[in-house]
This record gives structure tokens, sequence and C-alpha cells, in this order.
């Protein structure tokens, strides 16, 4: 190893909290103990040029490498651990962030497993991290599967192509199935979000058509799309979304519940029938208006598409809508079409 790695890997290992111990670098380098205490008067240096940019830090904060305990070396008021103007992640933090990354199954067990690992390495927590996420990291099993064909490629790398396109203004070709139909698409994409367990890229707006017609479709599951690849925008391509009516994805992740569907904006009103927590934690701009007897009282402003279709039919006897009468008539439909199927059970039997 020559000395510049020699050097690197070292300061590498300071900056992750370890303490390093000489006679282990003498062994582990092949090299001599003045070796060793020049490449850490090399790194000392680089921390004192380093700290002269840390202006906002007090003196007695600012990083030096501990050499108190014979033989041994520790990184002090580390830049880029906790306490320090916030630069970096605390251990809530970081346990924080892969937990929600491990149960969002978003992407295949591989990468998923890097990322934390990547995540672990640069954080001095990583020991006490572990053992609390080492069943969840275990047993994960990401919602898209890499590498089922040939053509496949990774999830990541799909994101990578969307996001060139929609920076650099290119198109994007692909083919996809949906119902058991498949179509090859010309698309310029305008967004990419996360809702659900699924990546998704989006060619319109929020409030666009998005049913099972795979003619109007705009919205698709980056890991259903197949054949993924850049291609370049014709003189004539002309798109229908204007900055004005550009997707907002906040909007759609605070108005649609769970299901990001797209659909024209609405006003609901309907009563729920228990905790009111449940329904502020999916409609996060929801107003009570009035509470009695148990009974809440809401108005959410959302849109009328298929997700929000669904919340409601999976609430139950808790919930009893009240405007507009489309959406009452759509769950009266619905309520009457699955007392249907047991009925003919019954009546089989």
């Amino acid at each position: 190893m020559d000395s510049q790695s020699r050097i690197l890997l070292t300061f590498f290992r300071l900056l992750q909290g370890k303490v390093l111990v000489k006679q282990d670098l003498i062994l582990e380098y092949n090299t001599t103990a003045k070796t060793v205490q020049r490449d850490i008067a090399h790194i000392d240096k680089a921390l004192d040029e380093f700290a002269t940019n840390l202006v906002e830090l007090d003196e007695n904060a600012l990083p030096y490498i501990d050499k108190s305990h014979k033989g041994k070396y520790i990184l002090q008021n580390n830049p880029f651990t906790e306490g320090h103007a916030g630069r970096v992640f605390s251990k809530m933090e970081i346990l924080a962030l892969v937990k929600i990354l491990l149960s969002s199954r978003a992407l295949e067990k591989d990468a998923m497993t890097k990322m934390i690992e990547k995540i672990l390495s640069f954080s001095e927590f990583s020991k006490d991290i572990l053992p609390i996420i080492l069943n969840e990291k275990e047993y994960y099993n990401g919602v898209p599967k890499a590498g089922e064909t040939e053509d496949e490629m990774a999830l990541l790398d799909k994101l990578a192509i969307i996001f060139k396109a929609i920076k650099e203004d290119y198109l994007v070709s692909f083919t996809y199935t949906k119902n058991f139909v498949t179509k090859t698409f010309n698309q310029k994409p305008t967004s990419i979000f996360f809702k659900d367990l699924y990546f998704f890229m989006s060619s319109n707006n929020h409030m666009a058509i998005d049913d099972d017609d795979l003619d109007f479709l705009s919205k698709f599951r980056i890991n259903n799309m197949k054949n993924l690849q850049l291609i370049h925008r014709p003189r004539d391509f002309k798109t229908n979304v204007t900055y004005r009516d550009r997707i907002q994805t906040g909007i759609l992740q605070n108005t649609t519940g769970q299901l990001p569907f797209y659909g024209k904006k609405i006003t609901l009103e309907f009563d729920f029938l228990y905790e009111p927590a449940y329904v502020m934690d999916r409609f996060p701009n929801a107003k009570i208006v009035k509470q009695e007897n148990g009974i809440t009282s809401f108005q959410v402003v959302t849109n009328d598409g298929y997700g929000v279709k669904m919340w409601l039919l999976m609430q139950g006897d808790m919930v009893r809508v009240k405007r507009p009468q489309v959406m009452i008539d759509y769950l009266t439909r619905q309520a009457k079409r699955i007392l249907e199927y047991y009925q003919e059970d019954n009546s089989n039997n």
C-alpha cells in the first residue's frame, strides 16, 4: 500500500470514531513506528488547515488528534459527528432513517442492504444501532425484483435514467404492462415520487386522468417499466404540461390518503365514527367541523381519484360520506356489488 492510501485509510478510521493503536497500525501496514507517527502528523496538519475555515466553532471545539493515551490515537471534536453545528445525523436520526428505509420496501434487497451499510459505516453509532435493526434487515423483502430477466435493470439505475431525462430534457422509451395489456411509451417525465411501496414516474400533473386505459396513462410504477432508455426529444414533440399546471407531488401526498391516484379537486365531507387521528394522519390538511357523541365531522380538500375512493371503502361502517353526491353514488354502487358477492355465495351453499 502506498503512503497516500495508507494515510487516507487511517484518516477515514479516525473519522469513524475508531481508537487507533500504533502497534496495530505497524503490523497491519508492515511499517515502522516512525512512519505511523509521520502519517499522524500529516493528518494533524490537514486538520489544522481545515479548522481555519470553521470560524463558527469555539477554539476549544476544533478537531485534533488526541495522543494523551500512550500508543493510541483518537480524533476529538470530530466535525462530522453529532454536536458540531448539526452537520451530521445524531444516533436517533440515523436509527429513524434506517427504520423508515427498511419499512418502505422501496428497493431490491441487495440495493437496500448496501444503502443501510453505507449509512452505518459513516456513523460512530453503528454498533449500537445494528442490533436494533438486525431482524428487519435480515428479513427485508423489497417490492421491486430486479434481475428476473436478462434485460432488467435495478430500480436505482431506472431512477438515474428518469432523473437525467427530467434534468436534461430527454424523453424516455419503455414498455409497460397494466391489467395484462402491454404497450410501448415515449414519455417526457415531469416528476419522480414515492408512495405506498412504489416509486412512480409522472408525465402529466396530479389532476390528470388516472384509470385502466393505457392510452391515457401518465403515472407509471418505475419498477414495472421495462426496456427503459433515453431518447432525444424531437423538435415537434409538445407536452401538455405548463409550469402553472405542473405536478405538485406535495399536494398529491397530502390529499390522497394512502394511494396516490390522480383526480379532479373536490371537497369531501364525511362523519367518522372512530378515532379522528386515523383521518388526520392520512389527510394532514383535514378540518374538523364538529365533534359530538363520538362522531367527528370532517371537511377534506382532496380529489375524486380511485385512491380516495379505496380509502373510504376500507373504513367500512366507520365513515358516512355527506358530500359530494358523486362520491356517495360510487360508494353505494360498490357496497351493493360487495353485498351481491356474498348473497350469491350463500345461495350456492
